[in-house]
């Protein structure tokens, strides 16, 4: 969605449209960032072990630009297609159909939901053909 002009459709398998559940900046996916001060400094300096910190560098702006969710509530949409695929229950297929009913146009948004709890990329083998044919119908030639 931030790259409309490089990525015309794009498909989420299981994926996070929002900020992460908890609030508080991270989520199972912790960025580790090395805090400043750590690590090799330009002039000498000490080693430290890095941290997990905010993936966003305390920026509310940034964390935003980040939350799908919002950009589609606040932003004018992107001309893109996008796929949202979840598991048939609980909050990532309350979040896919919420995210696919945000979209407006240009946009456009389907949503996909599977049966069982997929949660590696393993588990959605069995799926990922549909996801190839629905990509291979929205992607633009140029």
């Amino acid at each position: 969605m931030l790259h409309s002009d490089r990525f015309t459709s794009a498909a989420s398998l299981n994926g996070r449209f929002g900020p992460p559940a908890d609030g508080s900046g991270t989520d199972a996916r912790t960025v580790v960032k090395l805090k400043a001060g750590a690590g090799k400094a330009p002039r000498g300096g000490t080693k430290a072990a890095p941290e997990p910190d905010d993936p966003y560098g305390g920026s509310g702006p940034y964390r935003l630009d980040q939350d799908l969710t919002w950009r589609l509530q606040h932003l004018p949409p992107p001309p893109v297609s996008v796929l949202a695929a979840a598991r048939a229950t609980g909050p990532d297929a309350q979040a896919a159909g919420q995210f696919a009913a945000l979209a407006r146009p240009p946009m456009h948004a389907d949503k996909v939901l599977v049966p069982g709890d997929p949660a590696t990329l393993k588990q959605w083998r069995d799926h990922l053909p549909a996801v190839l044919e629905w990509l291979s119908a929205h992607l633009r030639a140029e």
